[in-house]
Formats: structure tokens, sequence, C-alpha cells
């Protein structure tokens, strides 16, 4: 029980680490520099040049490269380390991300940051809680008809985190800055 909850505790403190380091990469390293929050898109000039298919389809590219690249890490390295690492860059990048919200307009960025993040990351956070749950000792003591049921529902929650972030964050993103 105690190195199950320590086991957590880990997590816990490598998603904040990743959230420190994220922050402290805004704050130091981007300040003064150009860089475009979702809510200061120009959809009229910059996006509208290229159709929704076509951006969609760059996101949907994307996100499957990055899965199977972690797939592909996840079977020489302990899938354990893998959803660590995956926590870690998940906190930089919230971090990073809020941070530039805050600094450029305040709470209220940092609300419209976290409204860009809905539709799709609550599927790829329900993915990570079923994948995490497999490299648990209670997970690994199930059966393999389990296993795979598990597998099977953190892929649909990530191909529905995928659509939903190639198709309906476009939506939202487009409606919110007209």
């Amino acid at each position: 029980m105690r190195a199950k909850k320590e086991e957590s505790y880990v997590k816990i403190i490598i998603f904040f680490l990743g959230l420190m380091i994220g922050t402290i990469y805004a704050n130091f390293l981007l300040v003064g520099q150009t860089v475009l929050l979702p809510y200061e898109w120009n959809f009229l000039g910059q996006i509208s040049q290229f159709s929704k298919h076509e951006i969609a389809a760059y996101i949907i590219l994307k996100r499957i490269k990055q899965c199977a690249g972690c797939v592909f890490l996840g079977l020489f390295i302990r899938p354990k380390i893998v959803l660590m690492g995956v926590s870690s860059l998940f906190g930089a990048f919230l971090g990073c991300f809020l941070s530039l919200g805050t600094m450029d307009k305040g709470f209220l960025g940092m609300i419209q940051c976290l409204f860009f993040l809905m539709p799709h990351y609550i599927c790829y956070l329900l993915a990570f809680f079923c994948l995490n749950y497999l490299t648990t000792k209670k997970g690994k003591e199930e059966g393999n008809g389990k296993k795979w049921s598990r597998l099977i529902l953190s892929a649909i929650f990530i191909f529905s985190g995928i659509m939903l972030e190639g198709y309906v964050n476009l939506d939202l993103v487009g409606l919110f800055c007209k």
C-alpha cells in the first residue's frame, strides 16, 4: 500500500517538475519574443489560407507520429518510464502555455489557454489514466482480456482526442477569435 502511494506521489512530482520547467522556460527564455497564442491567431489572414481539412490532417498526422513514438519507446523502455516522460512533457507544455497566456492577458489569458485545451485533452487524460493503471501492480495482475480491453479503450480515447483536436477544437478557437 505504501509503495503504491509513493509511486503515485512520484508521478505527481514529475508532472509538477515539468510544469515548473515550462514556466521557467516561458518566463526567462521567451521574454521579448513573439509567440502567437491561439486567441491571437488571425483566422482571416494566417489560418484561412489553409483549408480546415488541411489543418486537421496536419494535426492528426502530427499526433499519430507522437503516439507511434511513445509506443516505439514503450517497446524498448519500461512503459512506466515512458508515461512519466509524457507526464513531465505535458506539465512543461502546460506551464509554458499558461505562463505565456498570463504574461499576455493576465488571469483572463490563463483561462483562455485552459479553454483551448478542453475538448481533446479530456480524452488524452482518460487514455493516460487507462495506460497508467496498466503499469500499476494491480493492473499487471489482471488477465490478458482485461489488459487488451484497457489498451483498446485507451486507443479509442486517443483517437477521439485526435479527432476532437483536429476538427472540434479548430471550430471552438475560430468562434472564440471572431
